[in-house]
C-alpha cells in the first residue's frame, strides 16, 4: 500500500484522483485490482475534520 499527500486542498486531491487513468477510484481497498482513494471525500467523509486527523486522514491524503 502506498499513501502520500498532494499539494493543494480537498478539491485538488479529489481532482487528482479523478484524473488518474491506470487505477480505479474506489473506496474498497480490499479488492485485487489496483485502486486509489481520497479518504477525505470518500471513506472518511462522514467524520469530522478532528476525527479524520485523529485517524491519520488529512485533506491531501491519497492512498493506493
Amino acid at each position: 500500500m502506498l499513501s502520500f499527500g498532494i499539494k493543494g486542498d480537498i478539491q485538488t486531491a479529489s481532482q487528482f484522483v479523478d484524473n488518474l487513468k491506470l487505477v480505479s477510484n474506489l473506496p474498497n481497498v480490499g479488492d485485487v485490482k489496483t485502486l486509489v482513494i481520497h479518504p477525505d471525500s470518500t471513506s472518511h467523509s462522514r467524520l469530522t475534520a478532528e476525527e479524520q486527523l485523529k485517524s491519520g486522514v488529512t485533506p491531501d491524503l491519497i492512498c493506493d
